[in-house]
């Protein structure tokens, strides 16, 4: 039988390519205690779980693959359960959970939430920092409570409640000498022939400005993908 650490060990030995020194290194354990592993598991079970040249791991075997398929399976559930006792000890403990991305934290809440814990000394907070499409994937996997998120477009937000927090498309920021400063409500295609930058593609606003820009076909050749900031 195979244990978790087991498992863990084996599951990272095949995505390093098979390579002991690299897996060693991801699992943070000495190259010999994987080598001792795979001696002892292949003796022990009466299974080649790798192919070898020369006395050297070359690749995973057949056996190993369907091993390894197992494995992978069976870690999923486990950390799927690592999840659910996390969770169900934060909620008894009064633990919760709150993502929010590093802007919006700042922007949004920075003089709330200190506010909060020092008027309710016995509420647990924690707060995960994280992009908002981390986070929308930690709020479905129930590894947060609530996230704070710009909405995504295919969030099926029927599973949970939703409280808007702010409405608007996007704000920008520029320099005080900047020509756009002047307009109170900035137009997308006002846009137009500025550098500007925005979130990367880990956050929601970015395929949402790119989706706003495709729509009035503004003719931006200096889009960089990284709020919005013009230059």
């Amino acid at each position: 039988m195979m244990e978790i650490s087991q498992m863990q060990y084996f599951v990272e030995i095949v995505q390093s390519d098979c390579n002991l020194t690299v897996a060693a290194e991801n699992l943070y354990v000495s190259q010999s205690a994987l080598s001792q592993f795979i001696k002892n598991f292949e003796h022990q079970q009466g299974v080649s779980l790798f192919n070898r040249k020369n006395g050297r791991i070359v690749n995973v075997s057949d056996s190993g693959m369907h091993v390894y398929q197992s494995a992978l399976k069976v870690l999923n559930q486990y950390n799927g359960l690592e999840h659910v006792i996390e969770r169900e000890s934060l909620f008894q403990k009064g633990t919760i959970k709150i993502g929010i991305h590093p802007t919006y934290l700042r922007f949004f809440f920075n003089k709330f939430i200190p506010r909060f814990l020092i008027e309710n000394p016995n509420a647990h907070i924690e707060i995960v920092e994280a992009g908002t499409n981390e986070l929308q994937q930690m709020l479905e996997d129930n590894v947060i409570h609530i996230a704070v998120l710009a909405p995504p477009k295919d969030f099926d937000t029927s599973n949970y409640e939703v409280h808007p927090l702010v409405r608007t498309e996007v704000v920008a920021f520029m320099g005080p000498d900047h020509p756009l400063v002047t307009k109170r409500l900035l137009k997308w295609n006002h846009l137009d022939s500025y550098h500007y930058v925005t979130y990367n593609k880990k956050d929601a606003v970015y395929y949402f400005v790119e989706d706003k820009l495709k729509e009035i076909t503004v003719q931006q050749s200096n889009y960089l993908p990284q709020v919005l900031g013009i230059i």
